[in-house]
């Protein structure tokens, strides 16, 4: 196996001990840090058709209002102003439809302009309720009072090829989330390209995906593979418990 030079090989392991410090969110976070880095990456994958232009406070009125990504874009065609805000949800959550709702009538109500949800679903569980979500009551000229669309993305819908064919560096650590992506020899020749591509920020969340999703047999083949960076997951997750014992 060809690993980093001394240093790439140390900042890749530092960086799967940072992450390791986050080990409960560790999933959400790491999905908020790719968006960020591309986010016209992520735009056309869940929202194509839209062209980024910055990033806008995921900060709401409200105590608990903090969205994961609020980006200002434009139509491509005809350049209208759209801002997307973006959630990643790593489990299940039946009341995401509800959650979304109530972060676009926020960002609408702040920024004065059109607003989209929508949500990255992460684990292979059950999926998010599908779009829209529908409000009504039991009169007949009353049976839909509110009507709210919002695109979803299942990354175990995804295909592995298909996002690589992207040629995106930000996407390749979702690889192991998609439609077989937590194979051996694509999560190899994710891992060899990051390393290729000196990116040890990319390398450190695509392996800790991988760890997370591929079967036993093959972390044990990831466990020999890369030593260093498993020992350094090891020991955050001791860290973690010891905290977690106190």
């Amino acid at each position: 196996m060809s690993g980093f030079p001394t240093r790439k090989r140390r900042e890749e392991v530092e960086r799967v001990m940072q992450l390791g410090s986050i080990m409960p969110q560790e999933c959400d976070r790491s999905m908020y840090y790719l968006i960020t880095i591309d986010p016209q990456a992520y735009l056309d994958l869940i929202l194509p058709g839209l062209r980024y232009l910055g990033c806008l406070p995921e900060k709401l009125e409200g105590p608990y209002l903090v969205m994961d990504a609020l980006l200002k874009t434009e139509t491509i065609e005809e350049r209208h102003p759209l801002l997307v805000h973006l959630e990643s949800e790593t489990y299940h959550n039946p009341k995401m439809p509800e959650r979304l709702l109530e972060y676009n009538k926020g960002a609408r109500e702040k920024h004065k302009v059109d607003v989209i949800s929508g949500v990255f679903h992460l684990q292979g569980d059950t999926a998010i309720e599908p779009s829209p979500l529908v409000w009504g009551t039991p009169l007949k000229e009353w049976s839909r009072v509110l009507t709210f669309n919002y695109p979803v993305v299942e990354m175990k819908d995804l295909i592995p090829e298909e996002i690589r064919s992207r040629g995106r560096a930000a996407l390749l650590p979702i690889l192991p989330l998609t439609n077989g992506g937590a194979k051996r020899h694509i999560v190899q020749g994710m891992l060899d390209d990051l390393r290729r591509l000196e990116r040890p920020d990319l390398f450190s969340i695509a392996f800790r995906m991988a760890v997370r999703k591929m079967s036993d047999q093959d972390r044990k083949w990831l466990e020999k593979e890369y030593p260093m960076e498993y020992d350094a997951l090891r020991l955050c997750k001791d860290q973690l418990q010891e905290e977690t014992d106190l």
